[in-house]
């Protein structure tokens, strides 16, 4: 199956050239999905971001108030001078 562009589709032209290692590399790819608790790390990730993210976002938020009370002040001292 190609493409508009004349590009084989995903890896069709891998599959037709070397059928016994395409194979070889479609059942060590289910292996190791097997074996690694990809469900788990994503949760353990997402809880990660989840923990670090509200800190994070306190941080930023104190950043803007910092800034947004130094250019006030600034715009003050210049309208003394």
């Amino acid at each position: 199956m190609e493409t508009d562009s004349g590009q084989p589709w995903l890896c069709g032209k891998f599959v037709r050239d070397e059928p016994t290692q395409a194979a070889l590399c479609a059942f060590t790819a289910g292996l190791l999905l097997n074996f690694i608790p990809v469900r788990a790390i994503v949760l353990i990730l997402t809880g990660l971001l989840l923990r670090a993210g509200r800190p994070a976002l306190i941080f930023l938020g104190l950043l803007k108030v910092s800034e947004f009370f130094r250019r006030k002040n600034n715009i003050t001292l210049a309208h003394h001078d």
